[in-house]
């Protein structure tokens, strides 16, 4: 039980800071968001996302990700570097470090993504590769090298 209040205080500490860095312009802290969710008993977590404007067409994007699931908390983080060369385009590259709670265990990786904006319809893809180390054999995969690709589409509903 002292864990999810532990994990809420965090959280809200985090939100403190996001809020403070939000107001200080010289930054170029363009957005912050904390988001928390709760999927059942034992199963909790908190996201904060940091995007911040280097120039007019670079930006700079910072996650942290707490989650309390079933075979421990896992905690990460992901960094971001993009180019937007137009309103409706962006494109770069990113790499994430995450770690198992109690456990010798953990996990990164490199990559790059894109997103367009064509006729109201989002399209994203993503792609890289990824290592983890762990001192646990039994867990499946174990010690794994791992290639990944995955894209989206989003519709823009519109206002209403």
């Amino acid at each position: 039980m002292a864990a999810p209040i532990s994990q809420f205080c965090l959280c809200l500490g985090l939100a403190s800071l996001a809020a403070d860095m939000a107001r200080a312009d010289n930054l170029g802290l363009r957005a912050a968001t904390l988001g928390l969710n709760s999927t059942g008993a034992d199963q909790n977590g908190a996201h904060l996302n940091l995007d911040y404007t280097i120039t007019a067409h670079n930006r700079f994007e910072l996650n942290f990700d707490l989650a309390d699931t079933e075979i421990g908390t896992i905690g990460g983080v992901r960094a971001g570097l993009y180019l937007i060369p137009a309103a409706d385009r962006r494109y770069g590259v990113f790499a994430y470090l995450a770690d198992l709670n109690n456990e010798s265990s953990r996990w990164g990786g490199l990559g790059i993504q894109g997103r367009r904006q064509i006729a109201g319809i989002g399209l994203g893809a993503f792609g890289g590769f990824g290592v983890r180390n762990s001192a646990m054999a039994t867990r499946p995969l174990g010690d794994a090298d791992v290639l990944f690709a995955d894209g989206e589409i989003r519709p823009d509903l519109g206002p209403s």
